[in-house]
Order: structure tokens, then C-alpha cells, then sequence
């Protein structure tokens, strides 16, 4: 008896549909490559029985709608075949896509290392460099400061200096000063005894002139009342009345 392995085949790709028909399509061909799989393990003697068993079930008018059935399982696997090979290929795809995932995330992770490596480079020389610059900081200020006090030392010397001899200057003018006055005091007193004595003088003199225009001014008055009182009436008639 020939065996028909593609009948087998069909056979069992429909008895796993029914035992699992609740599992999903991926789970059916998994377990469809696992009966394949124990086919080649089975002996030839089980085969047969197991076809001669699947071949009793059906009736010989039935043989041709059988054949037509088979022939269509016979598409469906080879569609399933072609399904698998895009499935495997789709995995493949994934497994190459994940493989270069990988090797970019270690890529990543190597450059991750670097910049972290690099950034922790960078902030040791900044802290360097932060230490570095608070200590010429510290120092500067420290030479400011001595730079400072000498600073103020020697202003405050020199304006010590400075205030003795410009107190010096003051008394010396002071003393000059005061000799001048005495001396302007002098020379006024001098000048105002003189004037005063001037002025006595002169009042002196004025006062004499004065007197004598006083003696003149009535001798004058008296002249002139003399001359009045002659050509007066009354004057002439006290004449006659002293017969005069």
C-alpha cells in the first residue's frame, strides 16, 4: 500500500485544528511542525495504520469529495508554508533589527560612558579651576589689603607732614600778621594824631577867621545903621530936638 504523505499531512494539519481550536494561528503551526517533526520520528508501520484507520472512516462514494477536500488542505498548507516563510523572515528582520539594536545600545552606552567620562573631567577641572581662583582671589585680596595699609600709613604720614608744616606756615603768618597790624596800628595812631592836629589847627585858624569876620560883620551893621538912622525922620527930629 502506497502512502500518500500529503493526505497524512492534511490529516494531521485537520486533527490539530480541532484539538486546538482555541489556540491562536502561531500556536497551530507550532504545534503542526511539531507533529511533522515526530512524523519523521514514527515508524512506517504506524503510519499505515494510522491511514488505514483515517481511510475507514470515509465511505468509497466518497472518495472523490475527499480528494477535493485533501487537494484544499493541500493549498491551505502550502499557504501556511508561505505564511511560515514570511513569518520566519519577519523574524529574521526582527532578529537583525534587534541585533543592530543592540549594537547601537552598546555603541550608546560606550558614547554615554565618554560624555560621562568627559563631563566628570570637565567638572574636576572646573572645580580645579574654581579652586585655583578663590586662592588668586585670596591672595589678591590679601595684597590689596597690605597694599592698603601701607597705603594708608604713608598718607597718614604725610598728612602728618603735612599738618606741621602748614601749621608752621600759620604761625609764621600769624606772627607776621600781627607785626603788620601793630605796625598798621602805629602808622594809623600816627597818621590820626597827625590829622587830629591838623584839624585843631585848621579849627583853630577857621575859628580866628571866623572872629574876625564876626568884628568886621559889626562894624560893619553898625555903619550901616548909622547911615540908616541919619537919613531917617526920626533921627532928624531927634536932632532938632537936641538941637544939634
Amino acid at each position: 500500500m502506497v502512502i500518500d504523505y500529503k493526505l497524512y499531512f492534511a490529516f494531521q494539519f485537520i486533527m490539530c485544528l480541532i484539538d486546538n481550536n482555541d489556540s491562536s494561528p502561531y500556536d497551530n503551526l507550532t504545534l503542526r511542525k511539531k507533529r511533522m517533526q515526530q512524523l519523521q520520528l514514527e515508524p512506517t508501520s504506524q503510519i499505515n495504520t494510522i491511514f488505514n484507520e483515517f481511510g475507514k472512516s470515509f465511505p468509497v462514494d466518497q472518495s472523490m469529495p475527499l480528494i477535493h477536500a485533501f487537494t484544499n488542505v493541500d493549498v491551505l498548507i502550502q499557504k501556511q508554508s508561505m505564511i511560515i516563510e514570511e513569518h520566519n523572515k519577519d523574524m529574521n528582520f526582527f532578529k537583525t533589527e534587534f541585533e543592530d539594536f543592540k549594537e547601537n545600545h552598546k555603541n550608546l552606552k560606550t558614547e554615554i560612558k565618554k560624555d560621562l567620562l568627559v563631563e566628570l573631567a570637565t567638572k574636576a577641572d572646573i572645580s580645579n579651576l574654581h579652586g585655583e581662583v578663590k586662592e588668586e582671589i585670596s591672595n589678591l585680596r590679601g595684597e590689596v589689603k597690605e597694599e592698603i595699609s601701607n597705603l594708608r600709613g604713608e598718607v597718614k604720614e604725610e598728612i602728618s607732614i603735612l599738618r606741621g608744616e602748614v601749621k608752621e606756615e600759620i604761625s609764621n603768618l600769624r606772627g607776621e600778621l600781627k607785626e603788620d597790624i601793630s605796625n598798621l596800628r602805629g602808622e594809623l595812631k600816627e597818621d590820626i594824631s597827625n590829622l587830629r592836629g591838623e584839624m585843631y589847627a585848621g579849627f583853630e585858624k577857621l575859628s580866628g577867621e571866623i572872629k574876625n569876620i564876626q568884628i568886621w560883620m559889626k562894624v560893619v551893621v553898625f555903619f550901616a545903621v548909622a547911615i540908616v538912622a541919619m537919613f531917617s525922620p526920626n533921627f532928624l527930629a531927634i536932632l532938632k530936638y537936641f538941637k544939634i
